[in-house]
């Protein structure tokens, strides 16, 4: 749900924190690399279940990257006007 704010809010974050020179090679390279997890996660999590039995291991390591996320979101600098 809600990906489409996502879509359409974070090129402006995006040019907002690092300035519109760079702002497509950057994001480009963010959303390369979440196309690349999204691809490789599922079979990651399914690898896990089958070598434990259960999914268990799969959701506290995702639990572990959206709270490392949500540190690294919460601690961002604010940017610089100008």
């Amino acid at each position: 749900f809600f990906y489409g704010g996502v879509a359409s809010l974070f090129p402006a974050l995006v040019g907002d924190l690092f300035g519109r020179t760079h702002a497509g090679a950057i994001g480009g390279f963010i959303f390369g690399c979440a196309g690349i997890l999204g691809a490789w996660g599922p079979a990651l999590a399914g690898y896990l279940r089958d070598v434990n039995g259960d999914y268990r291991l799969a959701f506290i390591l995702c639990a572990c990257a959206a709270t490392c996320a949500l540190f690294g979101f919460v601690f961002l600098p604010r940017p610089r006007p100008g």
